[in-house]
């Protein structure tokens, strides 16, 4: 049995229309929607930074300035709701120095589909404080 005619006219152009309509149908299917979401960028002012130490590590450590401004980004819902408490800015100690004094770069922790794009300060500067004698 033969097709008709209107079906058989044109059908390269056919079958690659409907090619391209079911990739197309899949590219949003699969995500291509979530990459087109709004992002925004926010700084988020006076997160605490911590300190980071070994398990062992029984010192206490002066930073100066002790609070970082962290600028992030990521989905407008997402950034909007983020505050100052829901990021972990830190220095890593975990490998030690013999100096008394010295830098260290600010690092921060932060929820899923968040990225920070500037932590300020870049470093801070880390002192040893003397050990309390033990008794």
């Amino acid at each position: 049995m033969a097709l008709p005619r209107f079906v058989r006219h044109n059908l390269g152009w056919k079958v690659a229309s409907l090619a391209m309509a079911a990739l197309l149908w899949l590219a949003l299917r699969t995500g291509a929607q979530n990459r087109l979401k709004p992002f925004e960028s926010a700084t988020l002012p006076g997160v605490p930074i911590q300190v980071l130490t070994g398990p062992s590590e029984s010192r206490s450590y002066e930073i100066t300035p002790a609070m970082a401004d962290v600028t992030v980004r990521g989905e407008v819902k997402v950034v909007r709701r983020l505050r100052p408490e829901d990021i972990l800015a830190y220095v890593d100690l975990t490998v030690p120095s013999a100096s008394a004094e010295f830098r260290r770069r600010v690092q921060a922790q932060l929820p899923s589909g968040v990225s920070a794009t500037l932590i300020q300060p870049y470093e801070v500067q880390i002192r040893k404080l003397p050990m309390a004698p033990s008794r």
